[in-house]
């Protein structure tokens, strides 16, 4: 099984990223992205903890008296772990509508409203169960687990997020956004 190429904790914000190789793109979900205007995305990443999870251990750390000691747990968790992780051959195309209240629950209210579109590749990834198992034990706080995924093509109706995934944080989301297998 491959690694990641790098492993990113990002203190601030809590997100956690995988940077992969640029994986292998069948002809039929190239074609799938052309025929709805995708753009492919010129770096890939599986996103480990991202979007509501990382504002969740944020919101957590920022009111701990021990907020320093529990970032570097956090931080070492992610950064120890092997990450091995398989391609699966499954595709699929998501979509959001971003309105007011959900940009506002995002900490973006300065945005406007708008649409972004993904072609998303499932992925195994032995090592998420283990992580969130232990960032939950960590924070004292439990998690939604994701849907371990590659975003492969991106689309938006507001053109500086253009090449921005939709932020997929539970099993629930990937349900919410996907608007059916490729």
């Amino acid at each position: 099984m491959p690694v990641p190429i790098e492993r990113i904790f990002i203190p601030e914000s809590c997100f956690a990223l995988l940077s992969i190789e640029t994986p292998k793109i069948p002809e039929r979900i190239r074609n799938a992205a052309a025929e709805r205007n995708l753009i492919e995305k010129s770096e890939f990443h599986i996103s480990v903890l991202v979007t509501r999870n990382a504002r969740k251990a944020q919101e957590i750390l920022s009111k701990s008296i021990v907020q320093e000691k529990l970032k570097e747990e956090a931080a070492s968790l992610f950064t120890n772990l092997s990450w091995e992780y398989s391609l699966n051959d499954e595709y699929f195309l998501q979509e959001n509508l971003y309105d007011k209240e959900e940009l506002q629950e995002l900490g973006h209210p300065e945005l406007p409203e708008h649409t972004r579109r993904t072609i998303v590749q499932k992925v195994e990834i032995p090592d998420i169960k283990l992580f969130y198992k232990k960032l939950s034990d960590i924070l004292k706080v439990s998690f939604d687990l994701p849907i371990p995924h590659i975003t492969l093509f991106s689309w938006s109706d507001y053109t500086p997020l253009m090449m921005r995934g939709i932020g997929i944080s539970s099993e629930a989301d990937f349900k919410k956004y996907s608007r059916g297998k490729l």
